[in-house]
């Protein structure tokens, strides 16, 4: 039963600070969100940007960007951060991408990459389960056909149920995992669908098909180095590289 409470409910937990490193190619960036409960709501994000080129840093104080629902006036969703110097604003997106402003004027706009060891994920992995955790129009037998494809993780594609993003972009995030019965984390910071709870934290890659997304493709969740699952019509799929136990 544990397992099936999870998606519509909304959880809001005492959470401790969680950071975040971008690296762009003039700046390395850390993004600390110091919020009690995890949402899509987070006023006190704090931004330490480092230059690499004069080695001089920043600190200031902005909040998550807060995307407006088709129906404009709930915020549903949050495509990053954003902090203002004075004159000066600087978004920061999940996609990795950083946009410097002032008085309207763009000084700077780069991409960089979220480090939190994304290369110690890509691989080939197989979908060796799958489990339904809510409802969905995917049967048994239709979810379980997906069981030995394959799964490919990779600067060049990612590649799941036949569906192929070339050049995909990747956004890491670090979190913890709630304990107590019936708990899940909000959908903006992470999967955790109930399942595989024995974890302390909870690491949330977000897959984007370009960087101007503000909605992920989906979202996969690591259990652990070798296997991780993503969530698809109702069901998590979880899919194993190596010789790794599937959960």
């Amino acid at each position: 039963m544990k397992r099936l409470i999870f998606l519509f409910t909304i959880l809001f937990y005492i959470a401790p600070a969680v950071s975040e490193t971008l690296v762009t190619p003039s700046f390395v960036i850390e993004i600390t969100k110091n919020c009690m409960y995890a949402g899509i709501a987070c006023d006190d994000v704090i931004y330490v940007g480092k230059s690499k080129k004069t080695g001089g840093s920043i600190k200031i104080r902005g909040k998550k960007i807060r995307n407006l629902c088709a129906e404009g006036t709930t915020s549903c969703k949050s495509s990053g951060y954003i902090f203002h110097n004075g004159k000066t604003s600087y978004s920061v997106f999940f996609t990795g991408e950083l946009l410097v402003e002032q008085d309207g004027k763009i000084l700077l706009n780069e991409r960089g990459e979220w480090h939190d060891a994304m290369e110690k994920y890509f691989g080939i992995y197989e979908i060796c389960k799958t489990e339904e955790v809510a409802g969905g129009i995917t049967t048994e037998a239709a979810a379980n056909a997906w069981i030995g494809s394959k799964v490919e993780v990779s600067k060049e594609v990612f590649s799941i149920r036949k569906i192929d993003i070339k050049n995909p972009i990747y956004s890491v995030v670090n979190t913890s995992v709630p304990h107590s019965e019936g708990n899940i984390m909000d959908s903006d910071e992470s999967l955790f669908y109930g399942v595989a709870d024995d974890r302390e934290d909870s690491l949330i890659i977000s897959v984007y098909k370009k960087v101007t997304d503000t909605k992920p493709y989906t979202k996969i969740e690591v259990i652990r180095k070798n296997v991780l699952l993503d969530l698809f019509d109702g069901r998590v799929y979880y899919f194993k590289r190596d010789s790794a136990l599937c959960k």
